[in-house]
C-alpha cells in the first residue's frame, strides 16, 4: 500500500497527465493538428516525455515511503545499515531479526542481559560484546548528530520520542528516521495493541512483515491457550514493577499483562489509570492480597524494605508463604515474550496441569525467531 503522501503525488500527476491528453485531443478535435507543422509535433513529444520523466522521478522517490506511528512518511528504501536508539527499539528490531543490520548500540542496552531477554539474545549471539557503542542511551536522552553520521547507518528507528523531537534530529542528521511508540500503552489495556501496532509498522518499513505477521499471530495463540486455562480469580498483586528505575514493593500497575492473560485482575486495578502505581505500605496493608508477585528487578529493594519495615511481614502472602517471583516486565519498556512466560508461571503456581518449560522456551524461540 502506498503511504498517504505517495497516493497524493500519484493523483496530482494523473491530473496533470489528463490535462496533457485532453490538450493534445483538443488540438485534433479543432482540426488544427492538420496545419501544425512536424516541428509542432516534435515539442509536443518532448513535453510529454519530459511529464513522463517528472512523474517517474516523483513515483520513484515516494515509492519506498512508509508511514510511521507518528503519521510520517519516511523513505526506508535503504534498511541494510539501521540504528535504533530510545526505549524498546533494538528490542523490536531484535524480534524481526534485524540485529543483523545494526551499526551500532547504546551502552544502556548493553546492562543487566540476565533480566532483560533481547540484550540475553543479543549476547549469545555474540553481538552485545562486540557491537560499537554510539551513545550513553536512556529514557529522552538523545545521540550526538556526529557520531549518528559517523555510523553510517541508512535508516534510523527511534522508539518513544514526540514528533517535533523526531522531526528536528532527522532534520540535522539528513538520514531517515522512523518513528515507533509501544510504551504509550504501558500499565493500561492498550499495552499489547501499542506493541502489535509497532511491530506492524516497523515490518511494514523493513520489509519484515512475514515476521511481524507470524509474531502477532503467536502471542493471540498464547492469549487463547492461556484465557483456555480458566483458572478460578486469585486476590493477587504485583510489586517491585520497574518504571524509569527499579521500585520497591509498592511499584505497581493498574494494569498487568501477566494477570489479564489469565483473566485476574491486579488488586490495584484502574481502568483509568496510566502507567506506574505507587501503593504505600498502608495501603497495601489494608489491602492485604492473598498473593503477592514481586518483579524480580526489584526484589533487592524489597529485600531491603522487608528487614527495614518489619511491618510488612504482617502481610498475609508473607505469613503464608505466598510470595513469588516473576521474570522482569518493565526494563527500558516492556519485555513482551516474559508478558507470556510470567503468565505460565502465574499458572503453574496455581495448579494449572502446564509444562512451564516448553512454553518457556516456545516462547523465547518465537520472540527471537530461533532456539537458543
Amino acid at each position: 500500500a502506498f503511504s498517504f503522501q505517495t497516493r497524493q503525488i500519484l493523483e496530482i500527476c494523473t491530473l496533470i497527465f489528463i490535462k496533457q491528453i485532453s490538450f493534445f485531443s483538443n488540438l485534433v478535435l479543432s482540426k488544427k493538428i492538420s496545419i501544425i507543422p512536424a516541428l509542432k509535433f516534435k515539442f509536443l513529444e518532448r513535453r510529454m516525455r519530459i511529464f513522463t520523466l517528472i512523474f517517474l522521478m516523483f513515483f520513484t522517490a515516494n515509492l519506498f515511503a512508509t508511514t510511521d506511528m507518528l503519521g510520517r512518511d519516511v523513505d526506508t528504501s535503504n534498511t541494510e545499515k539501521i540504528y535504533f536508539f530510545g526505549p524498546g527499539a533494538l528490542r523490536l528490531g531484535t524480534y524481526l531479526g534485524l540485529h543483523t543490520k545494526i551499526v551500532g548500540i547504546d551502552e544502556i542496552d548493553t546492562k543487566s542481559p540476565n533480566l532483560v531477554p533481547y540484550r540475553a539474545f543479543l549476547k549469545h549471539k555474540g553481538i552485545l560484546d562486540s557491537a560499537k557503542i554510539i551513545a550513553t542511551g536512556g529514557p529522552g536522552k538523545l545521540p550526538s548528530k556526529e557520531a549518528v553520521i559517523k555510523s553510517g547507518a541508512t535508516l534510523i528507528v527511534m522508539a518513544n520520542f514526540k514528533k517535533e523531537v523526531v522531526e528536528k534530529f532527522a532534520s540535522s542528521v539528513k538520514i531517515p528516521v522512523f518513528a515507533i511508540n509501544d510504551t504509550l500503552g504501558i500499565g493500561n489495556e492498550s499495552q499489547i495493541k501499542f506493541f502489535e501496532k509497532s511491530i506492524k509498522a516497523l515490518g511494514e518499513a523493513t520489509a519484515t512483515t512475514a515476521r511481524a505477521d507470524a509474531l502477532i499471530k503467536f502471542m493471540n495463540e498464547q492469549k487463547a491457550q492461556l484465557l483456555g486455562l480458566n483458572l478460578s480469580q486469585k486476590d493477587v498483586y504485583i510489586g517491585a514493577l520497574g518504571f524509569k528505575g527499579a521500585h520497591g514493593i509498592g511499584g505497581s500497575a493498574p494494569y498487568f499483562p501477566p494477570f489479564e492473560l489469565l483473566g485476574f485482575k491486579n488488586k490495584f486495578h484502574n481502568p483509568i489509570a496510566d502507567n506506574h502505581l505507587t501503593i504505600s505500605y498502608e495501603a497495601l496493608l489494608k489491602a492485604d492480597p492473598t498473593y503477592i508477585f514481586i518483579d524480580i528487578g526489584g526484589k533487592k529493594i524489597v529485600d531491603d524494605e522487608v528487614a527495614k519495615h518489619t511491618i510488612l511481614k504482617d502481610l498475609s502472602a508473607f505469613k503464608n508463604n505466598n510470595v513469588f517471583y516473576l521474570q522482569s516486565y518493565n526494563h527500558y519498556a516492556s519485555n513482551l515474550e516474559n508478558f507470556y512466560i510470567n503468565a505460565w508461571k502465574i499458572a503453574e503456581i496455581f495448579g494449572a496441569k502446564v509444562d512451564f518449560e516448553a512454553q518457556n522456551k516456545a516462547i523465547l524461540e518465537a520472540s527471537f525467531g530461533e532456539s537458543w
